[in-house]
C-alpha cells in the first residue's frame, strides 16, 4: 500500500472513531474535513500535507479528551 493510501485510511479510521464516539468534536472538524476532500479529489496533497493532518487530527482529540473527558 502506498504511504498516501495508508495515510488516508488512518485519516478516515479516525474521522469515523471520532465521529462516532465523539459526534460533539465531529461538527466542530466539518471545515477541516472539507477542505482535505477538496485537497483529496484534485490531487493536490502530499503526504507531508496527510501525516500534518493526520497529526492535526490526533492533537484535537487528545485536546478534546483532556479538557472535556478527563476531568
Amino acid at each position: 500500500m502506498a504511504r498516501s493510501e495508508k495515510l488516508t485510511h488512518e485519516i478516515s479510521d479516525l474521522i469515523l472513531k471520532i465521529e462516532t464516539d465523539y459526534p460533539e468534536l465531529y461538527s466542530h472538524l466539518d471545515e477541516d474535513i472539507s477542505g482535505m476532500k477538496v485537497s483529496l479529489t484534485t490531487g493536490d496533497v502530499s503526504d507531508k500535507d496527510l501525516k500534518e493532518y493526520l497529526q492535526g487530527l490526533k492533537a484535537k482529540l487528545q485536546h478534546y479528551k483532556e479538557m472535556h473527558l478527563e476531568k
